[in-house]
């Protein structure tokens, strides 16, 4: 036999061969058998994954947490006042009252207010030289909304809805908020006179 391997390699490598023959074969001991691999056991997938509860467990619980959280019952959007038309005011009559409750969200700028409640008078008459007083109420069919704001509007009208007086809170210029942020819910509305 023919080899390219040098001399002292052979030899080692042949004797290593003789001597692997002559060895016995490798007997395990009982006590050191490698331990048995373990077979899966079956497992209830309903222990991994419980079953959802059913409606009849979760209508008490949802009905404890509302009671814990004792949520605030909605708050009416009425508000009440008074119409004062001065004795200073001409004289006037078979005119219009209308007050109007509007609410709108004070960020969004490009939505138009909504209407919320609505006072009517036919046939409003007032007497110069005489005070005229009239009670209202408006919006007490709603309630307030979360995150709105209010105000009212207030003018007597003819018979062609062209604005004949104006309603200003206290008499004074400027929108007339109400309910929220502060304001308030009864008022006392003066009328201007708008003809000239």
């Amino acid at each position: 036999m023919k080899t390219n391997l040098p001399l002292p390699l052979l030899a080692f490598a042949l004797a290593f061969n003789a001597s692997a023959q002559e060895r016995p074969p490798v007997q395990i001991l009982p006590d050191l058998a490698p331990l048995p691999i373990p077979m899966p056991v079956p497992v209830d997938p309903r222990e991994d994954f419980p079953a959802p509860p059913s409606p009849m467990n979760t209508i008490p619980s949802v009905t404890l947490l509302a009671l814990a959280i004792q949520l605030p019952a909605a708050e009416s959007a009425k508000v009440i006042g008074t119409i004062l038309t001065p004795k200073t005011v001409k004289a006037y009559g078979e005119l219009e009252l209308e007050i109007r409750l509007y609410e709108f969200h004070p960020f969004i700028a490009d939505k138009p207010a909504d209407l919320v409640g609505k006072f009517n008078v036919k046939k409003y008459v007032h007497k110069a030289g005489a005070e005229t007083k009239t009670q209202f109420i408006v919006g007490d069919a709603a309630i307030i909304k979360p995150r709105r704001s209010y105000y009212l509007t207030c003018f007597v009208l003819d018979a062609k809805g062209k604005r004949i007086l104006m309603g200003e809170k206290n008499g004074k210029r400027g929108i007339c908020n109400v309910l929220t942020e502060g304001n308030p819910r009864k008022v006392n509305l003066i009328l201007r006179d708008l003809r000239k």
